[in-house]
């Protein structure tokens, strides 16, 4: 299993927009075989630091990267535009 841990720092007076959004991203994560695992919104320091996992010792070569901008996943796709 791989997992990663990912914390963003929040723009202030936005971690109740963030927090409300993230629920939406889930399902693209689960279309590529991850797992969102937890997540923690530390207002006190404007953090939102969650882990993902997957199955796999690596990860998938189906998954976007910040490597490669253009590949989105389908869900996105047509926002971009």
């Amino acid at each position: 299993m791989a997992t990663q841990l990912r914390r963003y720092t929040i723009a202030e007076g936005q971690m109740d927009r963030f927090v409300a959004w993230f629920p939406n991203i889930i399902p693209a994560r689960e279309a590529y075989g991850f797992t969102v695992d937890w997540a923690y919104a530390d207002r006190e320091h404007n953090q939102f630091v969650w882990s993902v996992s997957t199955p796999a010792t690596s990860t998938p070569p189906s998954t976007p990267t910040t490597s490669r901008p253009s590949a989105r996943p389908p869900s996105r796709a047509s926002r971009a535009r």
